[in-house]
């Protein structure tokens, strides 16, 4: 029965997940018939090719976006997670929705940040898959594009305990060290939570990474470990990665791309000895 049409967009982005009764959840961001950017969202029935008529998403100042915002989901913890930036409101707001309740279109709005320059439309969010749903978040502000001072939070991790969306924030990299186009990915065997970013910004050049405790997220000062290099693509950009956890049974892989050359690069962790270990040359 596939393909199966979603929507007949051009969107810029769109993002899909399962939750936990089997149901695909899709999620993109489009203008409304009165001409106002908001959040959509659909989900399957009985088959993974029968989708319910698109909706705009019923949570908080999800219809009254800025032109450039976009959405992204998760499954975690029994519930599906519904990430969205407003550039309009200046708020980054996660929806929640539990998988039990079906399609009563109840969700509850989380307000992850609520000051100016804090959304932006760079939104990556992952699941650690564990019983107790823990979803990891990594964001950019604006302040790169406000004139915020070089010790400003650019890309931000957002730790989610998704059964009391009681969560804490922590930043990776600042202003000053212009990175962009960041990715999280979760190694729940060693219990690290790596994070991926191209800099400078905006076409990129090299992709960097940063790694952590999931216990307790904290990041060094600096650009971190170059990760994905080459003298012949110096404008290597958008990294890209599995939305599952990893573990040493599987690796981690990031894919990015040249914005000059048109190439494909990636780089592979091993993990093999827990704690990141494995050559990391880029």
């Amino acid at each position: 029965g596939f393909p199966a049409t979603i929507n007949s967009l051009r969107t810029e982005t769109l993002v899909i997940a399962k939750d936990s009764t089997g149901k695909l959840w899709v999620t993109w961001t489009e203008d409304t018939t009165a001409n106002r950017r908001a959040v959509f969202i659909t989900h399957t029935v009985t088959t993974d090719t029968d989708f319910v008529t698109p909706y705009v998403l019923p949570a908080v100042n999800a219809d009254n976006l800025g032109s450039d915002d976009i959405s992204t989901l998760v499954a975690s913890g029994g519930k599906i997670g519904v990430l969205y930036s407003n550039q309009t409101t200046a708020q980054l707001q996660l929806a929640t929705h539990a998988d039990a309740n079906g399609d009563d279109r109840a969700w509850t709005t989380t307000s992850l940040c609520s000051t100016a320059s804090c959304p932006d439309d760079h939104l990556n969010i992952k699941d650690l898959d564990g019983a107790n749903g823990q979803a990891f978040a990594v964001v950019k502000t604006s302040f790169n594009d406000t004139g915020g001072p070089g010790s400003a939070p650019l890309i931000v991790l957002y730790r989610i305990d998704m059964g009391t969306l009681a969560f804490s924030s922590h930043t990776v990299w600042t202003v000053a060290n212009d990175v962009t186009r960041a990715i999280t990915v979760l190694d729940k065997g060693a219990g690290d939570v790596y994070v991926f970013g191209a800099a400078p910004c905006c076409s990129g050049g090299i992709v960097y990474f940063k790694r952590s405790a999931i216990a307790s997220p904290s990041f060094t000062t600096g650009l971190g470990t170059p990760f994905i290099q080459s003298a012949q693509d110096p404008k290597i950009n958008n990294p890209t990665s599995t939305k599952q956890s990893v573990d040493s049974t599987t690796g981690l892989l990031v894919v990015a791309g040249d914005d000059s050359t048109r190439f494909y690069l990636h780089n592979f962790l091993s993990l093999g000895g827990g704690g990141g270990g494995g050559d990391t040359t880029p």
